[in-house]
């Protein structure tokens, strides 16, 4: 019986550590499916390819159309359920701008005047808050206009981008639809534009890429690994108490 007390710890830990392999596997296998479905298109592509920042794409070139997941109504408003924080860029310090909790802004702002100078509302085309986001060249970031504060005067093409972290994003985007009562699903909705350039061959969103190795595979190897050696260890010392009796 004694013997099992070192084969125990040691098949488990093999276990473990044999799941995460899998783990690692299926994600690599998912990914690669993703990436040889990607059918690149030259010109729509060439700026991200290139590595431009940011602010010198000319997102107008990249043949892709608005980009919204329902019918807003016209200047319908919404109150943030957390506080988003915009930057300057992914290595700015602090943020640039701060939309406190309870901040109500237009959810369908006014993009243009019709001919008789009056608003019209819809979301614009490459970014605008946390409904219609941008890929950046990190998953952790998104591209996006400053939403316009519900009464604020102007259009909406005319805010200012910034940065806004992924999670924010995918915080927000959740209450946002659980408030709407809707069943689309909020990572579709928050990466609705990296869907959008990935069909039409303009870029291959990082977000769109299941992570290979995550926090999970960091747990399960570890654990893994430390349950292989404790039944080493075990073994080695039922080894050396053996020799010792002899």
């Amino acid at each position: 019986m004694k013997r099992w007390i070192s084969a125990v710890p040691i098949a488990l830990g093999a276990m473990l550590l044999i799941g995460c392999g899998v783990r690692v596997g299926l994600a690599a296998k998912q990914n690669g499916e993703v990436i040889n479905g990607f059918k690149r298109v030259e010109y729509s592509s060439s700026q991200y390819e290139q590595g431009l920042p940011m602010e010198q794409i000319d997102f107008q070139k990249c043949a892709a159309a608005n980009v919204t997941i329902g019918n807003y109504g016209k200047g319908k408003s919404y109150v943030l359920q957390t506080t988003l924080h915009f930057f300057d860029s992914p290595s700015s310090p602090v943020p640039a701008v701060t939309l406190e909790k309870g901040t109500e802004i237009y959810s369908c702002p006014p993009v243009a005047l019709n001919a008789g100078g009056e608003p019209e509302y819809n979301i614009p085309e490459y970014g605008y808050g946390f409904f219609a986001t941008v890929p950046t060249y990190q998953r952790e970031w998104r591209y996006t206009r400053l939403p316009m504060k519900t009464g604020e005067e102007g259009l909406a093409g005319e805010q200012p981008y910034f940065y806004l972290r992924t999670g924010e994003v995918m915080q927000e985007m959740k209450r946002y639809l659980a408030q709407e009562d809707s069943d689309a699903s909020p990572e579709e909705a928050a990466l609705a534009v990296d869907a959008l350039f990935y069909e039409r061959g303009v870029y291959l969103s990082p977000n769109l890429l299941v992570p290979e190795w995550d926090c999970w595979s960091i747990v399960l190897t570890a654990a893994g690994v430390c349950a292989v050696v404790a039944g080493l260890l075990i073994l080695f010392a039922r080894h050396k108490t053996g020799r010792r009796k002899e």
